[in-house]
């Protein structure tokens, strides 16, 4: 271990103070490695909630100055800039990945593609969405790597093995199942889908629409030619692909929707496709909820 990689490590564990965060145990089935750029590093993290608090999602961020400054020069990189000091600009190595159902305690996989890093030490932090009620805080642990030779290919953030479920009945409805959910097909092949919905009590059904977000999508998919995109007005991440427009429907408690989505040019990859629903509460407002449907493009 070189000079600047044992700093960063110094660094870290003092700035590892208690904290009423959440995180009651966080640990990393590996805390280094020194490989090539474009070796794939699978880790896994155990990790156990304080009393009140569950573990909602992770991602894997670097920050400049625990970074080569190599690799933040790198073009094409998205970089999210710190409001205030340069050397807390980020780039995420792992995207936010949500669980489908938040946990107290567990394991989950950590994928870490190496392609497109600069040679050098970077300290990534492993970090987790620890929440309690609507409060959500993120601690986590640093994975000390050096690239011990880097590459010019491009970086992307790493897409990761997640299991692929349905996902439970939301507080928003009395019940909806959308089948087949979840769904692996070829690109280019037609997908099938039926959802059944019934409303909560004095509440009704009044249309809907299939849409996805940037950040629920492979790399690529929104670069597809003839796309309806609406753009978030202040996160990239959630700008909003519209794979099917959205159907009126008379308002009613309880409805079978057939819908069909065409793969064809999907860039391999997993996705989560938002159902979202144009629903009428008793006292007559709207909402739209989402409910996530999972697929898998070979």
């Amino acid at each position: 271990m070189n000079k600047t990689m044992f700093t960063l490590m110094l660094l870290a564990a003092a700035a590892a103070l208690p904290a009423d965060n959440g995180m009651k145990k966080f640990e990393l089935s590996e805390e280094t490695a020194a490989v090539k750029a474009g070796t794939v590093l699978n880790l896994e993290v155990a990790f156990e909630c304080d009393e009140g608090f569950v573990l909602a999602g992770w991602s894997v961020p670097v920050i400049r100055k625990n970074a080569p400054p190599e690799f933040f020069a790198k073009p094409g990189l998205t970089i999210r800039p710190h409001k205030t000091a340069k050397d807390y600009d980020a780039v995420d190595i792992v995207k936010y990945n949500h669980f489908p159902q938040a946990e107290k305690s567990g394991k989950f996989p950590v994928r870490i593609n190496t392609t497109g890093m600069a040679a050098g030490d970077y300290a990534l932090g492993i970090q987790g969405r620890f929440m309690k009620g609507n409060q959500s805080f993120y601690p986590g642990k640093h994975f000390f790597l050096t690239i011990t030779e880097g590459d010019d290919k491009p970086f992307a953030p790493t897409a990761q093995p997640v299991e692929r479920k349905a996902a439970p009945v939301p507080n928003w409805c009395k019940n909806i199942v959308v089948t087949p959910n979840p769904v692996k097909v070829k690109a280019g092949e037609k997908v099938s889908f039926q959802c059944a919905y019934t409303a909560l009590p004095g509440e009704s059904f009044g249309g809907h629409i299939i849409v996805v977000i940037r950040k629920n999508a492979p790399q690529g998919f929104f670069d597809l030619p003839g796309l309806t995109i609406r753009k978030h007005a202040k996160a990239p991440d959630y700008d909003m692909a519209v794979l099917l427009p959205f159907v009126p429907h008379e308002f009613v408690p309880e409805v079978t929707i057939p819908f069909e989505l065409d793969t064809t040019g999907y860039p391999a990859g997993d996705y989560t496709i938002g159902f979202q629903v144009r629903e009428v509460k008793a006292d007559g407002k709207l909402a739209y909820p989402t409910y996530p449907v999972a697929l898998t493009v070979e």
